[in-house]
């Protein structure tokens, strides 16, 4: 029996202790990278998934039957629209659990009132966030005081018509 040094790890050279203590090696091998490519895929799913929401309530804002406020959140991503423009926004953690919503975008389209005293509601809103409590049925954006400024609502999901 004889045993070989390479690169610093001892390896029998006898091939009776070789073939089952490798095979026992690479199954390990495989069970270990299949363990943790699951933890990675599931992690990627939760901070990938996607919420959508419209806006329920919010200071200084006006509910419009055609021009409903919507919210999509990924990750750290907001976008949606305002009932007239589209917006895209980061959400940025901070001290104590609080959040600033950071890189406001919107496109430039021009709004009449009352849609653009509702996106003038929501950018501001968005300035004054310092908090983000997410539930099952609720999303809210509340100010450093805890103040809700907005309150999003589940999106309803389109339903084929196709039956």
């Amino acid at each position: 029996m004889g045993a070989r040094i390479v690169l610093g790890v001892m390896e029998s050279t006898d091939s009776t202790f070789m073939d089952p203590t490798m095979a026992r090696i690479a199954a390990y091998r495989v069970g270990l990278i299949g363990f943790v490519f699951g933890i990675v895929a599931s992690t990627a799913a939760a901070l990938t998934s996607e919420r959508s929401w419209v806006l329920e309530k919010g200071q200084g804002f006006r509910t419009l039957k055609n021009s409903p406020a919507s919210l999509t959140l990924i990750d750290k991503q907001l976008s949606g629209s305002t009932g007239c423009n589209t917006f895209r926004a980061t959400v940025s953690e901070r001290a104590e659990n609080r959040v600033a919503i950071k890189d406001v975008a919107l496109t430039r389209k021009l709004c009449a009132p009352p849609q653009s005293d509702n996106e003038r509601a929501i950018v501001e809103a968005f300035n004054k966030t310092e908090f983000i409590e997410e539930g099952a049925d609720r999303l809210t954006f509340l100010s450093g005081s805890r103040e809700p400024l907005l309150v999003w609502k589940p999106a309803k999901k389109l339903r084929s018509a196709i039956k």
